[in-house]
Protein backbone atom coordinates (compact mmCIF):
# COMPACT_ATOMS: atom_id res chain seq x y z
CA UNK A 1 0.00 0.00 0.00
CA UNK A 2 2.63 2.34 0.80
CA UNK A 3 3.99 4.87 -2.15
CA UNK A 4 7.33 4.60 -0.70
CA UNK A 5 8.62 1.51 -1.13
CA UNK A 6 11.81 -0.96 -0.95
CA UNK A 7 13.77 1.38 -3.26
CA UNK A 8 17.58 0.77 -3.52
CA UNK A 9 19.59 3.01 -1.74
CA UNK A 10 22.52 3.41 -3.99
CA UNK A 11 22.57 4.18 -7.98
CA UNK A 12 24.59 4.17 -10.77
CA UNK A 13 25.31 0.07 -10.81
CA UNK A 14 28.37 -0.65 -13.03
CA UNK A 15 26.61 -1.83 -16.19
CA UNK A 16 25.02 1.71 -16.26
CA UNK A 17 27.46 3.37 -18.33
CA UNK A 18 30.06 5.69 -18.19
CA UNK A 19 29.22 9.22 -16.49
CA UNK A 20 28.10 12.28 -18.77
CA UNK A 21 30.69 14.94 -19.83
CA UNK A 22 29.87 17.93 -18.07
CA UNK A 23 26.75 20.12 -18.48
CA UNK A 24 24.93 23.22 -16.45
CA UNK A 25 21.49 24.40 -17.06
CA UNK A 26 20.46 27.81 -14.87
CA UNK A 27 17.17 29.83 -14.65
CA UNK A 28 19.48 33.36 -15.04
CA UNK A 29 22.57 34.76 -15.29
CA UNK A 30 25.01 33.43 -18.17
CA UNK A 31 27.94 34.66 -16.42
CA UNK A 32 27.74 32.62 -13.39
CA UNK A 33 27.14 29.69 -15.57
CA UNK A 34 30.36 30.77 -16.94
CA UNK A 35 31.89 30.72 -13.51
CA UNK A 36 30.38 27.21 -12.87
CA UNK A 37 31.78 26.17 -16.10
CA UNK A 38 35.66 27.42 -14.92
CA UNK A 39 35.46 25.64 -11.22
CA UNK A 40 34.70 22.11 -13.07
CA UNK A 41 37.72 22.79 -15.61
CA UNK A 42 39.63 23.71 -12.62
CA UNK A 43 38.98 19.77 -10.92
CA UNK A 44 35.98 21.25 -9.12
CA UNK A 45 32.99 18.73 -9.28
CA UNK A 46 29.37 19.44 -9.66
CA UNK A 47 28.19 21.14 -5.90
CA UNK A 48 31.53 23.11 -6.36
CA UNK A 49 30.30 24.54 -10.04
CA UNK A 50 26.84 24.72 -8.13
CA UNK A 51 27.28 26.97 -5.07
CA UNK A 52 30.10 29.04 -7.50
CA UNK A 53 26.62 29.98 -10.21
CA UNK A 54 24.36 30.29 -6.56
CA UNK A 55 26.57 33.14 -5.04
CA UNK A 56 27.43 34.59 -8.28
CA UNK A 57 23.69 34.69 -9.23
CA UNK A 58 22.93 36.51 -6.85
CA UNK A 59 25.04 39.34 -7.46
CA UNK A 60 24.18 39.70 -10.47
CA UNK A 61 19.75 39.67 -9.43
CA UNK A 62 21.38 43.14 -7.13
CA UNK A 63 19.76 41.18 -4.42
CA UNK A 64 16.11 40.83 -6.38
CA UNK A 65 14.80 37.55 -6.68
CA UNK A 66 17.51 35.66 -4.63
CA UNK A 67 19.66 36.60 -1.70
CA UNK A 68 22.40 35.89 0.72
CA UNK A 69 20.34 36.14 3.45
CA UNK A 70 17.76 33.63 1.49
CA UNK A 71 17.57 29.99 1.76
CA UNK A 72 18.41 27.09 -0.35
CA UNK A 73 17.52 23.46 -0.59
CA UNK A 74 19.27 20.76 -3.04
CA UNK A 75 19.13 16.89 -4.04
CA UNK A 76 22.38 15.61 -4.33
CA UNK A 77 24.13 12.32 -5.60
CA UNK A 78 27.14 11.05 -4.92
CA UNK A 79 28.82 9.63 -8.09
CA UNK A 80 31.24 7.52 -6.27
CA UNK A 81 29.14 6.22 -3.92
CA UNK A 82 25.78 6.32 -5.84
CA UNK A 83 24.02 8.03 -2.30
CA UNK A 84 21.27 10.40 -2.58
CA UNK A 85 21.21 13.13 0.09
CA UNK A 86 18.85 15.89 0.83
CA UNK A 87 19.92 19.61 2.71
CA UNK A 88 17.71 21.87 3.75
CA UNK A 89 18.64 25.24 4.53
CA UNK A 90 15.33 27.05 5.20
CA UNK A 91 14.27 29.85 7.00
CA UNK A 92 14.02 29.06 10.97
CA UNK A 93 11.20 31.50 12.94
CA UNK A 94 12.61 33.47 15.76
CA UNK A 95 12.46 32.34 19.43
CA UNK A 96 11.21 35.31 20.49
CA UNK A 97 8.66 35.44 18.30
CA UNK A 98 5.44 34.07 19.59
CA UNK A 99 2.47 35.96 18.12
CA UNK A 100 2.55 35.29 14.86
CA UNK A 101 -0.34 36.12 13.21
CA UNK A 102 0.43 39.89 14.25
CA UNK A 103 3.40 40.01 12.48
CA UNK A 104 2.44 43.03 9.84
CA UNK A 105 1.29 42.13 6.04
CA UNK A 106 3.03 42.63 3.26
CA UNK A 107 3.67 46.84 2.34
CA UNK A 108 4.21 47.30 5.88
CA UNK A 109 7.67 47.57 6.80
CA UNK A 110 8.56 45.74 9.75
CA UNK A 111 11.53 43.82 11.27
CA UNK A 112 9.17 40.94 12.35
CA UNK A 113 9.07 40.15 8.85
CA UNK A 114 12.61 38.70 8.68
CA UNK A 115 13.44 34.95 9.67
CA UNK A 116 16.38 33.74 10.30
CA UNK A 117 18.51 33.13 7.05
CA UNK A 118 19.13 29.93 5.31
CA UNK A 119 21.50 30.05 2.16
CA UNK A 120 25.22 30.81 3.48
CA UNK A 121 25.23 28.00 6.10
CA UNK A 122 23.56 26.03 3.56
CA UNK A 123 26.41 27.21 1.04
CA UNK A 124 29.04 26.18 3.56
CA UNK A 125 27.64 22.84 4.56
CA UNK A 126 27.02 21.81 1.14
CA UNK A 127 30.72 22.23 0.63
CA UNK A 128 32.10 21.19 3.74
CA UNK A 129 30.36 17.56 2.62
CA UNK A 130 31.00 17.34 -0.80
CA UNK A 131 32.84 20.17 -2.44
CA UNK A 132 36.59 19.96 -3.41
CA UNK A 133 37.93 23.38 -4.44
CA UNK A 134 38.74 25.35 -1.46
CA UNK A 135 35.63 27.50 -0.02
CA UNK A 136 37.54 30.96 -0.53
CA UNK A 137 37.26 29.80 -4.43
CA UNK A 138 33.65 29.40 -4.34
CA UNK A 139 33.28 33.14 -3.91
CA UNK A 140 36.05 34.80 -6.59
CA UNK A 141 33.43 35.10 -9.45
CA UNK A 142 30.70 36.83 -6.97
CA UNK A 143 33.94 38.94 -5.18
CA UNK A 144 34.92 39.92 -8.42
CA UNK A 145 31.22 40.78 -9.92
CA UNK A 146 30.35 42.54 -7.07
CA UNK A 147 33.34 44.68 -6.64
CA UNK A 148 34.18 45.41 -10.55
CA UNK A 149 30.38 45.80 -11.26
CA UNK A 150 28.17 43.86 -13.64
CA UNK A 151 26.32 45.52 -16.52
CA UNK A 152 23.32 46.31 -15.42
CA UNK A 153 20.50 44.11 -17.38
CA UNK A 154 17.32 45.78 -18.46
CA UNK A 155 15.25 43.11 -16.54
CA UNK A 156 17.04 43.92 -13.14
CA UNK A 157 17.05 47.79 -13.96
CA UNK A 158 13.63 47.51 -14.04
CA UNK A 159 12.70 45.85 -11.08
CA UNK A 160 15.09 48.18 -9.40
CA UNK A 161 12.70 51.07 -10.30
CA UNK A 162 9.96 49.40 -9.69
CA UNK A 163 11.20 48.81 -6.05
CA UNK A 164 12.58 52.65 -5.69
CA UNK A 165 10.10 53.30 -2.94
CA UNK A 166 11.25 49.93 -0.59
CA UNK A 167 15.35 50.91 -2.22
CA UNK A 168 15.36 54.40 -0.40
CA UNK A 169 13.43 54.18 2.54
CA UNK A 170 17.08 53.39 4.73
CA UNK A 171 19.94 54.94 4.76
CA UNK A 172 22.37 51.85 4.12
CA UNK A 173 19.93 50.74 1.32
CA UNK A 174 20.06 54.42 -0.35
CA UNK A 175 24.17 53.70 -0.16
CA UNK A 176 23.79 50.39 -2.18
CA UNK A 177 21.04 51.29 -4.98
CA UNK A 178 21.35 55.17 -5.28
CA UNK A 179 24.53 57.15 -6.78
CA UNK A 180 24.01 61.21 -6.09
CA UNK A 181 20.25 59.90 -5.72
CA UNK A 182 19.63 58.13 -9.07
CA UNK A 183 19.08 54.91 -9.51
CA UNK A 184 21.43 52.67 -12.01
CA UNK A 185 19.96 52.65 -15.43
CA UNK A 186 20.34 49.60 -18.12
CA UNK A 187 23.60 48.90 -19.67
CA UNK A 188 25.27 50.99 -16.92
CA UNK A 189 28.29 49.96 -14.66
CA UNK A 190 26.59 48.67 -11.43
CA UNK A 191 29.18 48.05 -8.14
CA UNK A 192 28.35 46.74 -5.51
CA UNK A 193 31.20 47.17 -2.80
CA UNK A 194 29.43 46.74 0.24
CA UNK A 195 28.31 43.36 -0.56
CA UNK A 196 32.05 42.89 -2.13
CA UNK A 197 33.47 43.34 1.06
CA UNK A 198 30.87 40.96 2.99
CA UNK A 199 31.73 38.21 0.64
CA UNK A 200 35.06 38.86 1.32
CA UNK A 201 34.78 38.34 4.98
CA UNK A 202 32.72 34.83 4.49
CA UNK A 203 35.36 33.65 2.09
CA UNK A 204 37.96 34.12 5.01
CA UNK A 205 36.27 33.37 7.80
CA UNK A 206 33.64 31.33 6.75
CA UNK A 207 29.68 31.45 7.37
CA UNK A 208 30.05 32.21 10.72
CA UNK A 209 30.77 35.89 9.98
CA UNK A 210 26.94 35.93 9.14
CA UNK A 211 25.73 34.07 12.28
CA UNK A 212 28.03 35.30 15.13
CA UNK A 213 30.26 37.89 13.40
CA UNK A 214 30.32 41.43 12.75
CA UNK A 215 27.94 40.82 10.47
CA UNK A 216 25.13 38.95 12.27
CA UNK A 217 25.52 42.09 14.84
CA UNK A 218 24.72 44.52 12.27
CA UNK A 219 21.66 41.94 11.15
CA UNK A 220 20.11 42.04 14.35
CA UNK A 221 20.76 45.61 15.57
CA UNK A 222 19.46 46.86 12.22
CA UNK A 223 16.06 44.15 12.85
CA UNK A 224 15.59 45.11 15.97
CA UNK A 225 15.75 48.51 15.27
CA UNK A 226 12.56 47.86 13.15
CA UNK A 227 10.59 46.19 15.82
CA UNK A 228 11.89 42.79 15.35
CA UNK A 229 12.27 39.23 17.19
CA UNK A 230 15.33 38.41 16.04
CA UNK A 231 18.24 37.60 18.89
CA UNK A 232 21.80 37.44 18.18
CA UNK A 233 21.24 33.88 19.69
CA UNK A 234 18.60 32.72 16.73
CA UNK A 235 21.47 33.22 14.28
CA UNK A 236 24.46 31.28 16.62
CA UNK A 237 22.34 28.52 17.07
CA UNK A 238 20.98 27.97 13.20
CA UNK A 239 22.50 25.31 11.89
CA UNK A 240 21.55 23.55 7.81
CA UNK A 241 20.36 19.98 7.99
CA UNK A 242 21.38 16.86 6.14
CA UNK A 243 18.24 14.50 5.89
CA UNK A 244 17.47 11.67 4.18
CA UNK A 245 15.73 12.45 1.01
CA UNK A 246 11.71 11.66 0.56
CA UNK A 247 12.13 9.04 -2.16
CA UNK A 248 8.87 7.31 -3.80
CA UNK A 249 7.85 4.75 -6.47
CA UNK A 250 6.03 6.63 -9.51
CA UNK A 251 5.70 3.62 -11.64
CA UNK A 252 8.79 2.09 -12.82
CA UNK A 253 10.62 5.27 -11.72
CA UNK A 254 12.15 6.39 -8.36
CA UNK A 255 11.56 9.94 -7.46
CA UNK A 256 14.25 12.00 -4.87
CA UNK A 257 13.16 15.33 -3.53
CA UNK A 258 13.19 16.97 -0.25
CA UNK A 259 11.72 15.63 2.93
CA UNK A 260 10.69 16.66 6.08
CA UNK A 261 10.35 19.81 7.56
CA UNK A 262 9.63 21.01 4.18
CA UNK A 263 6.65 20.46 2.36
CA UNK A 264 7.28 20.61 -1.19
CA UNK A 265 8.65 17.37 -2.07
CA UNK A 266 5.31 15.82 -0.42
CA UNK A 267 3.36 18.05 -2.27
CA UNK A 268 5.08 16.80 -5.43
CA UNK A 269 4.58 12.79 -4.26
CA UNK A 270 1.14 13.31 -3.09
CA UNK A 271 0.29 14.68 -6.65
CA UNK A 272 2.03 11.88 -8.63
CA UNK A 273 0.84 9.29 -6.42
CA UNK A 274 -3.19 10.68 -7.25
CA UNK A 275 -1.64 11.02 -10.70
CA UNK A 276 -1.02 7.12 -10.90
CA UNK A 277 -3.83 6.46 -8.92
CA UNK A 278 -6.38 8.08 -11.74
CA UNK A 279 -4.32 6.22 -14.45
CA UNK A 280 -3.10 9.92 -16.21
CA UNK A 281 -0.83 8.08 -18.18
CA UNK A 282 -3.40 5.86 -19.45
CA UNK A 283 -5.54 8.85 -20.73
CA UNK A 284 -3.28 9.92 -23.52
CA UNK A 285 -2.18 13.32 -23.89
CA UNK A 286 -3.31 16.13 -21.98
CA UNK A 287 -3.18 18.42 -24.47
CA UNK A 288 -5.36 16.27 -26.41
CA UNK A 289 -8.05 14.12 -23.97
CA UNK A 290 -10.29 16.33 -21.78
CA UNK A 291 -9.96 13.01 -19.54
CA UNK A 292 -6.38 13.17 -19.17
CA UNK A 293 -6.07 17.06 -18.72
CA UNK A 294 -9.58 16.94 -16.22
CA UNK A 295 -7.31 14.56 -14.32
CA UNK A 296 -3.85 15.94 -14.33
CA UNK A 297 -5.46 18.96 -13.43
CA UNK A 298 -6.84 17.39 -10.18
CA UNK A 299 -3.75 15.65 -9.21
CA UNK A 300 -1.98 19.48 -9.47
CA UNK A 301 -4.84 21.06 -7.20
CA UNK A 302 -4.71 18.22 -4.65
CA UNK A 303 -1.00 18.74 -3.12
CA UNK A 304 -0.93 22.24 -3.73
CA UNK A 305 -3.90 22.33 -1.69
CA UNK A 306 -3.42 19.41 0.84
CA UNK A 307 0.40 21.16 2.34
CA UNK A 308 0.49 24.98 0.72
CA UNK A 309 -2.81 26.33 1.59
CA UNK A 310 -3.90 24.99 5.38
CA UNK A 311 -1.04 27.41 6.15
CA UNK A 312 -3.24 30.19 5.45
CA UNK A 313 -5.91 29.12 8.15
CA UNK A 314 -3.51 28.52 11.06
CA UNK A 315 -6.93 29.01 13.39
CA UNK A 316 -8.24 25.48 11.68
CA UNK A 317 -5.10 22.98 10.08
CA UNK A 318 -7.25 19.82 9.97
CA UNK A 319 -9.99 22.34 7.92
CA UNK A 320 -9.75 19.44 4.95
CA UNK A 321 -8.79 16.52 6.47
CA UNK A 322 -11.75 17.20 8.96
CA UNK A 323 -14.27 16.91 5.74
CA UNK A 324 -12.84 14.49 3.67
CA UNK A 325 -13.22 10.77 4.73
CA UNK A 326 -10.07 8.52 4.86
CA UNK A 327 -7.92 11.84 4.27
CA UNK A 328 -5.19 12.39 6.86
CA UNK A 329 -2.46 15.36 7.59
CA UNK A 330 0.44 13.01 8.10
CA UNK A 331 3.09 13.27 5.66
CA UNK A 332 3.07 9.31 5.96
CA UNK A 333 -0.49 9.06 4.91
CA UNK A 334 0.15 11.34 1.85
CA UNK A 335 2.68 9.51 0.57
CA UNK A 336 0.18 5.89 0.41
CA UNK A 337 -1.95 4.84 -2.39
CA UNK A 338 -4.59 4.12 0.30
CA UNK A 339 -5.41 8.10 0.68
CA UNK A 340 -4.27 8.65 -3.00
CA UNK A 341 -7.37 6.34 -4.05
CA UNK A 342 -8.98 7.83 -1.28
CA UNK A 343 -8.62 11.23 -3.01
CA UNK A 344 -9.81 10.00 -6.35
CA UNK A 345 -12.88 9.20 -5.08
CA UNK A 346 -13.72 12.17 -3.30
CA UNK A 347 -13.38 13.73 -6.56
CA UNK A 348 -15.79 11.54 -8.06
CA UNK A 349 -18.76 11.97 -5.66
CA UNK A 350 -18.19 16.02 -5.97
CA UNK A 351 -16.88 15.56 -2.28
CA UNK A 352 -13.42 17.06 -3.39
CA UNK A 353 -14.69 20.47 -4.99
CA UNK A 354 -17.85 21.33 -2.32
CA UNK A 355 -14.73 21.04 0.30
CA UNK A 356 -12.94 23.39 -1.43
CA UNK A 357 -15.25 25.81 -2.41
CA UNK A 358 -15.82 25.97 1.35
CA UNK A 359 -12.26 26.86 2.07
CA UNK A 360 -12.15 29.32 -0.83
CA UNK A 361 -15.33 30.96 0.94
CA UNK A 362 -13.21 31.19 4.38
CA UNK A 363 -10.18 33.45 2.92
CA UNK A 364 -9.29 35.31 0.25
CA UNK A 365 -7.59 34.50 -3.04
CA UNK A 366 -3.59 32.82 -2.30
CA UNK A 367 -0.92 34.85 -4.54
CA UNK A 368 2.43 33.14 -4.87
CA UNK A 369 4.81 36.21 -3.71
CA UNK A 370 8.53 34.18 -3.86
CA UNK A 371 10.95 34.48 -6.66
CA UNK A 372 13.98 32.46 -7.34
CA UNK A 373 17.18 30.65 -8.95
CA UNK A 374 17.16 27.12 -10.39
CA UNK A 375 20.49 25.16 -10.62
CA UNK A 376 21.09 21.96 -12.40
CA UNK A 377 24.62 20.69 -12.88
CA UNK A 378 26.49 17.25 -13.87
CA UNK A 379 30.01 16.15 -14.13
CA UNK A 380 32.12 14.33 -15.33
CA UNK A 381 32.15 11.97 -12.72
CA UNK A 382 28.42 11.06 -12.04
CA UNK A 383 27.64 13.52 -9.42
CA UNK A 384 24.07 15.40 -10.06
CA UNK A 385 23.35 18.58 -8.20
CA UNK A 386 19.52 19.94 -8.23
CA UNK A 387 19.17 22.94 -6.34
CA UNK A 388 16.77 26.01 -6.02
CA UNK A 389 17.67 29.71 -4.24
CA UNK A 390 15.43 31.97 -3.41
CA UNK A 391 14.56 35.29 -1.54
CA UNK A 392 11.14 33.87 -0.72
CA UNK A 393 9.57 37.19 -1.14
CA UNK A 394 8.70 39.75 -3.71
CA UNK A 395 11.91 41.23 -5.66
CA UNK A 396 13.61 43.04 -2.63
CA UNK A 397 11.05 42.44 -0.05
CA UNK A 398 9.53 45.36 1.11
CA UNK A 399 11.04 46.68 3.91
CA UNK A 400 14.41 48.04 2.36
CA UNK A 401 16.35 46.51 4.99
CA UNK A 402 20.08 46.15 3.75
CA UNK A 403 23.10 44.88 5.67
CA UNK A 404 26.36 45.04 3.80
CA UNK A 405 24.97 44.93 0.58
CA UNK A 406 22.76 41.95 1.47
CA UNK A 407 18.76 42.52 0.74
CA UNK A 408 16.82 41.45 3.56
CA UNK A 409 14.03 39.50 2.90
CA UNK A 410 10.00 40.06 4.81
CA UNK A 411 9.28 36.39 4.11
CA UNK A 412 7.03 36.25 6.69
CA UNK A 413 4.53 39.06 5.97
CA UNK A 414 2.93 36.56 3.64
CA UNK A 415 3.63 32.96 5.52
CA UNK A 416 2.03 34.40 9.21
CA UNK A 417 0.13 31.18 9.18
CA UNK A 418 3.15 29.03 8.73
CA UNK A 419 5.29 30.64 11.04
CA UNK A 420 2.69 30.65 13.06
CA UNK A 421 2.18 26.48 12.77
CA UNK A 422 5.45 26.34 12.29
CA UNK A 423 6.07 27.78 15.90
CA UNK A 424 8.91 29.88 17.87
CA UNK A 425 12.39 28.57 17.03
CA UNK A 426 11.46 26.36 14.39
CA UNK A 427 12.24 25.67 10.65
CA UNK A 428 9.78 27.37 8.72
CA UNK A 429 8.86 24.98 6.03
CA UNK A 430 9.64 25.38 2.23
CA UNK A 431 7.97 24.71 -0.54
CA UNK A 432 11.09 23.62 -2.81
CA UNK A 433 10.97 20.44 -4.90
CA UNK A 434 14.46 19.95 -6.33
CA UNK A 435 14.14 16.19 -7.77
CA UNK A 436 16.52 13.52 -9.08
CA UNK A 437 14.95 10.62 -11.20
CA UNK A 438 16.39 7.31 -11.83
CA UNK A 439 15.36 3.88 -13.49
CA UNK A 440 16.83 0.76 -13.36
CA UNK A 441 19.77 1.81 -10.88
CA UNK A 442 20.84 4.64 -13.35
CA UNK A 443 19.89 8.80 -12.82
CA UNK A 444 17.31 9.43 -15.71
CA UNK A 445 16.22 13.11 -14.78
CA UNK A 446 18.10 16.05 -12.74
CA UNK A 447 15.12 18.90 -12.31
CA UNK A 448 14.15 21.79 -10.51
CA UNK A 449 11.54 24.38 -10.19
CA UNK A 450 11.24 28.34 -9.17
CA UNK A 451 8.11 30.17 -9.25
CA UNK A 452 5.14 27.91 -8.29
CA UNK A 453 7.29 25.23 -8.66
CA UNK A 454 4.37 22.47 -7.63
CA UNK A 455 2.92 23.11 -10.94
CA UNK A 456 5.99 23.28 -13.02
CA UNK A 457 7.07 20.28 -11.23
CA UNK A 458 4.19 17.92 -12.14
CA UNK A 459 3.62 18.99 -15.23
CA UNK A 460 6.88 18.20 -15.90
CA UNK A 461 7.62 14.76 -14.89
CA UNK A 462 4.03 13.78 -16.00
CA UNK A 463 4.89 15.02 -20.05
CA UNK A 464 8.76 13.24 -19.44
CA UNK A 465 7.87 10.19 -17.55
CA UNK A 466 4.47 9.72 -18.88
CA UNK A 467 4.67 10.99 -22.35
CA UNK A 468 7.63 10.01 -23.28
CA UNK A 469 8.95 13.48 -23.80
CA UNK A 470 12.62 14.46 -22.89
CA UNK A 471 13.71 17.54 -21.24
CA UNK A 472 14.35 19.77 -24.00
CA UNK A 473 10.68 18.27 -25.94
CA UNK A 474 9.14 19.54 -22.40
CA UNK A 475 10.10 22.95 -21.76
CA UNK A 476 8.54 23.65 -25.37
CA UNK A 477 5.09 21.76 -24.55
CA UNK A 478 2.51 24.26 -23.27
CA UNK A 479 1.78 23.13 -19.23
CA UNK A 480 -1.27 23.87 -16.71
CA UNK A 481 -0.18 26.23 -15.23
CA UNK A 482 -1.58 28.67 -12.33
CA UNK A 483 -1.38 30.26 -8.49
CA UNK A 484 -4.29 27.70 -6.42
CA UNK A 485 -6.92 25.55 -6.84
CA UNK A 486 -9.46 27.05 -9.78
CA UNK A 487 -6.94 30.22 -10.67
CA UNK A 488 -5.49 27.80 -13.24
CA UNK A 489 -4.48 28.38 -17.07
CA UNK A 490 -2.97 26.82 -20.18
CA UNK A 491 -1.20 28.61 -23.33
CA UNK A 492 -4.08 29.95 -26.26
CA UNK A 493 -4.13 27.15 -28.39
CA UNK A 494 -2.64 24.42 -26.59
CA UNK A 495 -5.26 22.84 -26.61
CA UNK A 496 -7.00 20.52 -29.10
CA UNK A 497 -10.26 21.61 -30.34
CA UNK A 498 -13.09 20.74 -27.68
CA UNK A 499 -10.31 19.68 -24.57
CA UNK A 500 -10.96 23.01 -23.37
CA UNK A 501 -14.97 23.36 -23.06
CA UNK A 502 -14.96 19.55 -22.06
CA UNK A 503 -13.15 20.47 -19.33
CA UNK A 504 -15.10 23.59 -17.96
CA UNK A 505 -18.41 21.54 -18.48
CA UNK A 506 -16.40 19.43 -15.41
CA UNK A 507 -16.55 22.00 -13.48
CA UNK A 508 -12.78 23.43 -13.26
CA UNK A 509 -12.65 26.69 -14.79
CA UNK A 510 -9.72 26.59 -16.54
CA UNK A 511 -8.74 29.45 -19.23
CA UNK A 512 -6.30 30.25 -21.92
CA UNK A 513 -3.53 33.20 -21.06
CA UNK A 514 -0.74 34.36 -22.66
CA UNK A 515 2.14 36.06 -20.98
CA UNK A 516 5.23 34.81 -18.95
CA UNK A 517 4.53 31.97 -17.15
CA UNK A 518 3.92 31.36 -13.23
CA UNK A 519 5.57 28.56 -13.05
CA UNK A 520 9.24 27.71 -14.25
CA UNK A 521 11.21 24.36 -15.01
CA UNK A 522 14.54 23.71 -15.69
CA UNK A 523 16.43 20.10 -16.24
CA UNK A 524 18.40 17.35 -18.00
CA UNK A 525 17.18 14.00 -19.22
CA UNK A 526 19.85 11.20 -19.41
CA UNK A 527 19.22 7.84 -21.19
CA UNK A 528 21.24 5.31 -23.16
CA UNK A 529 20.37 6.93 -26.26
CA UNK A 530 21.80 10.73 -25.09
CA UNK A 531 20.64 13.67 -23.11
CA UNK A 532 19.05 16.56 -23.68
CA UNK A 533 18.34 19.59 -21.15
CA UNK A 534 16.09 22.52 -21.45
CA UNK A 535 15.21 25.49 -19.59
CA UNK A 536 11.52 27.04 -19.69
CA UNK A 537 11.85 29.83 -22.79
CA UNK A 538 10.64 33.02 -21.52
CA UNK A 539 14.29 32.79 -18.75
CA UNK A 540 16.03 33.80 -21.49
CA UNK A 541 15.27 37.26 -20.45
CA UNK A 542 17.24 36.70 -17.20
CA UNK A 543 20.08 34.84 -18.94
CA UNK A 544 18.96 31.46 -18.28
CA UNK A 545 19.87 28.84 -20.65
CA UNK A 546 21.95 25.42 -20.91
CA UNK A 547 25.97 25.76 -20.69
CA UNK A 548 27.59 24.68 -22.68
CA UNK A 549 24.79 25.38 -25.26
CA UNK A 550 26.17 23.03 -28.06
CA UNK A 551 25.27 20.29 -25.65
CA UNK A 552 20.97 21.40 -24.96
Amino acid sequence: DAGIEDLPDTLQPPDAGPPPSPLIVVTSSAESAAAGHAVLAEGGNAMDAALTIALDQIVHSAGSWNSFAGILGLVYVDGETGATHALHAGYRVPAAETDALTIPETGTPSGRTALVPGFMAGVEAAHARFGRVPFSRLFAPAIRDAEEGIVLSSTVATVIRQREDVLSRLPETRDVFLVDGVLPRSGERFRQPALAATLRAVANQGASYMYTGEWAERFVAQVQAEGGALAASDLADYEAVWADPLCFAYHDNRICTLGAPDVGGVALAESLLVAEAADVRGRGSYLESSDALYWLLRSQQLGLWMVYLPQLLPESPTFFTDRLEGVEASFDARLTRAQAEAVVGHVESGRFDRVLTEWSDAYEEFEARSHSDGIVVVDAEGNYVAMTHTINTSRFGTTGINVGGVSIPDSAAFQRGAVYLAGPGEPLPMILNPAIVSRDGAVRLVATTIGNPHYAMVSHLHGILDLGLDAAEMVDTPILDGDSPFQEFIRPGALAPGVLEEVRARGLPLREEAGIPRSFWLGISLGADGRTAGVTPSLSLVGGGVYPADDG
